[in-house]
C-alpha cells in the first residue's frame, strides 16, 4: 500500500499493484470496501501473498 489511514474517513476501494499485503494482513479482514490486487502473471510471490489475504 502507499498510504494508510486511521482516520475516521470512509474507504471506497482498496487498490494494491504489487504492494506488501503481508504487512497489512491482520487489517485486510476490516476492509468492506471494493479490493482489488494486481500483480504481474510471472511474480510468483505476489501472488501467493496476495491469494492468502
Amino acid at each position: 500500500m502507499r498510504t494508510t489511514t486511521h482516520s475516521n474517513e470512509k474507504i471506497k476501494a482498496l487498490v494494491s499493484d504489487g504492494g506488501r499485503l503481508d504487512l497489512v494482513i491482520t487489517e485486510l479482514p476490516l476492509f468492506t470496501a471494493p479490493t482489488t490486487f494486481i500483480v504481474g502473471s510471472l511474480d510468483t510471490t505476489v501472488i501467493m501473498m496476495n491469494k492468502m489475504a
